[in-house]
């Protein structure tokens, strides 16, 4: 009577306490915990600058706007990233370029970023992809050599360290997110960086200068969000979203089933109006919690890596991501190829194990980017990939499950050729 989702959410202990207990004090929607979180989270990134924002696609946004970058200007992104930061460019006034990656960190190829460089180009957007860190050292090489700014997108490596320095201190700024499935859950909202005063005083300017949410809305959307949470634990998620992917995956790809629920694309200019919030107190209040836990949390994840790592290293037709020498992933996702991934989750949601096909985007397919095309055959392969679960609160016994059902599941996959996919 237990089913394994592909997502689980780090929750603050004591949440509808403190959203409670916030309520009746008076404190929920303004306070002093705002600018605490923003304190304790720079103390932690080792920054002297951190501004909080209500979604990360505005951070990048208020970033951008704060560097006052000519429109028309050219600013490249890996192929694979969330399409809502390319589209915040292109709402910016800016053109996004994108680039392919590299087959087996799934992250930004150093090597195609001089080949996009025009005259045009003043930005390079090295995005963490599934936690783990870029190639930091030749993509400020680069963007030095050129005068380019880079901007680090960190909505999935907090806490991940590039040879001993967390990620988002290497570019001129960086920004991160707080959406209810990231390393920190505050139910919404993101966070800003920067060791620049000047772009850390426009940010703010403009992140302050929103308008705060109303109060009942914002209680609805964390009780939900709270609700659904509860919802991915193995035997409520066996009598919830289980059910439904099992059926489907006898009329196709159950994985389209939770496309439908992803938000739409579209342009995003103007920008929508529930974007222009501002950053609330209760949202820093399970912030402080969050970023207290978050080492802790990011240790139980790469155990669980680390596990599948021993497990799964000898299967002819699964080859595990390589992470840079040097640097530690917080394994926000554990993201594997498959000689055929379709049938391996076909067959492990029909065992009661969720397996992601997806979680982000490959950019330069998208109808929203068909003026940017540009071919990225590596990105584009990430359609044979599947991330396995590997939470911070996923029990023992379930992990021991997955493994053995995926072993078990992939034996008569054909032999994966890994060579093709390997750069060293």
């Amino acid at each position: 009577m237990r089913a394994i989702s592909r997502y689980s959410a780090r929750m603050t202990p004591g949440t509808l306490l403190i959203l409670m207990s916030s309520y009746l004090k008076g404190d929920l929607l303004e306070g002093t915990e705002i600018q605490e979180f923003e304190k304790d989270f720079a103390m932690y990134q080792e920054l002297p600058y951190a501004i909080s924002t209500s979604y990360g696609r505005m951070a990048f946004y208020y970033i951008l706007k704060a560097m006052d970058i000519p429109e028309g200007s050219e600013i490249i992104f890996p192929a694979l990233t969330f399409w809502v930061v390319p589209a915040m460019a292109k709402a910016a006034g800016l053109k996004p370029v994108f680039i392919d990656i590299k087959p087996d960190t799934y992250n930004m190829d150093p090597a195609k970023i001089e080949e996009a460089i025009t005259d045009k180009t003043r930005v390079i957007v090295p995005t963490h992809v599934y936690g783990h860190p870029c190639e930091m050292d030749e993509i400020m090489e680069i963007a030095d050599r050129h005068d380019l700014i880079v901007i680090e997108d960190c909505a999935h490596a907090m806490g991940s360290t590039y040879k001993g320095r967390k990620v988002g201190t290497f570019g001129k700024a960086a920004f991160t997110s707080f959406q209810s499935l990231k390393s920190i859950n505050c139910f919404g909202g993101s966070m800003a960086m920067t060791s620049d005063p000047n772009i850390a005083s426009k940010v703010r300017e403009q992140s302050y200068g929103q308008p705060l949410p109303q109060k009942f809305p914002l209680l609805k959307k964390i009780f939900m969000d709270y609700v659904e949470t509860k919802l991915l634990g193995p035997k409520a998620f066996f009598f919830s979203g289980f059910p439904i992917l099992y059926a489907y995956s006898f009329t196709g790809d159950y994985n389209r089933v939770t496309i439908k629920t992803w938000e739409k694309f579209r342009p995003l200019y103007p920008t929508p109006k529930g974007y222009c919030k501002k950053f609330t107190n209760i949202q820093a209040k399970f912030g402080i919690r969050g970023l207290e836990m978050l080492d802790h949390y990011n240790d139980l994840v790469r155990s669980n890596a680390h596990e599948y790592d021993n497990a799964l290293n000898d299967i002819p037709s699964i080859m595990l991501p390589r992470i840079i020498p040097g640097t530690v992933s917080n394994y926000y996702q554990y993201c594997v190829r498959v000689s055929d991934a379709y049938t391996l989750s076909q067959r492990a949601i029909r065992k009661g194990i969720d397996l992601c096909n997806l979680h982000i985007d490959i950019c330069p397919t998208l109808e929203l980017f068909s003026e940017e095309y540009s071919h990225c055959p590596n990105a584009e392969s990430m359609k044979n990939t599947l991330q396995l679960p590997a939470y911070s609160d996923l029990k023992e016994r379930d992990l021991r499950w997955i493994i053995k059902e995926v072993k078990q599941l992939s034996r008569d996959l054909p032999p994966l050729d890994k060579s093709r996919y390997t750069t060293g």
